[in-house]
């Protein structure tokens, strides 16, 4: 997980050393960046886990978004479902959850006024 949003962030940072603002970097179920769709906002699905349906759009420009989730990252012992997330207080898997998505603001110095 670290590799993987550590890999996702340097081409983000490559994109905008290149002054590429328009894109949308998927790095598999878990990470995805967004740029500025030339002055429009991207259409981003949340998807249920399990079931594959979507219960959720948003229209998003300039985030970052990391999901974790059982459907992708789990392992089943006698028929039970563990996630690979530990809960800190008891050390075992935390499933209270199907997933989980984190957002977090792109820094664009070029939305900046001087």
């Amino acid at each position: 997980g670290i590799a993987k949003g550590y890999a996702t962030e340097k081409v983000h940072e490559y994109l905008r050393s290149i002054n590429i603002t328009s894109y949308m970097l998927n790095a598999g179920n878990s990470n995805i960046v967004l740029g500025d769709k030339v002055g429009e906002k991207f259409s981003v699905g949340m998807k249920k886990p399990f079931k594959g349906e979507y219960y959720k759009i948003l229209y998003l420009k300039d985030i970052s978004i990391g999901t974790s989730s059982m459907e992708h990252q789990h392992t089943i012992i006698d028929n039970v479902y563990y996630s690979h997330l530990l809960n800190p207080q008891t050390g075992k898997p935390a499933t209270y959850y199907d997933s989980l998505s984190i957002f977090g603001l792109i820094f664009n110095p070029g939305i900046l006024l001087s």
